[in-house]
């Protein structure tokens, strides 16, 4: 009758400290994901604090380095306005939506050659990645231009920038 007392006793205490490891391991794990959750966190929202920064500290001298002529007025004063460049989802008739504006530096160049022959900074995206922009050159127009990424192609999006905005603030 020991014998089986002393194994009982044996088995209850493995099978305790087994629990009581896991528990441990347990509590560990969940501590490290939390850990993790609010880095990450805090990673995004230092991204999102640096978006804001350079969304709202455009480099106009290199923009208009880039246009190869002067940056139009409307584009400077939509940029002038937090409430609207830091706004997501604004409508855009017959498209999709804007999912972000750009910022306007050197960084957010991209080579957009096999579309359009030329580089372009995006003023935006929509929400599927397509840039919207204007092109350089010294004889181009202030038309708002976006490139579908799924087809390569370039279609003009408004005539102007002030109509672009008048596109995207009018009541759905």
């Amino acid at each position: 009758m020991r014998e089986i007392f002393t194994a009982v006793v044996c088995f209850s205490t493995f099978v305790g400290l087994a629990i009581r490891l896991l528990w441990i391991q347990d509590k560990l794990t969940f501590a490290w994901a939390e850990k993790s959750r609010e880095k990450d966190a805090e990673l995004l929202l230092s991204a999102r604090v640096e978006i804001e920064r350079q969304l709202q500290n455009p480099d106009w001298a290199f923009y208009e380095e880039h246009l190869q002529r002067a940056v139009p007025t409307a584009l400077k004063a939509l940029y002038a306005q937090p409430e609207l460049i830091l706004a997501q989802d604004l409508k855009i008739p017959d498209e999709n939506a804007i999912g972000a504006f750009g910022p306007i530096n050197r960084s957010n160049m991209i080579d957009a050659h096999e579309m359009g022959g030329f580089d372009i900074v995006p003023i935006a995206t929509t929400d599927v990645g397509d840039p919207i922009f204007l092109c350089p050159g010294p004889n181009e127009s202030d038309s708002i231009y976006i490139a579908h990424h799924d087809g390569g192609d370039i279609e003009s999006l408004a005539p102007s920038v002030s109509e672009f905005i008048a596109l995207i603030t009018r009541p759905n």
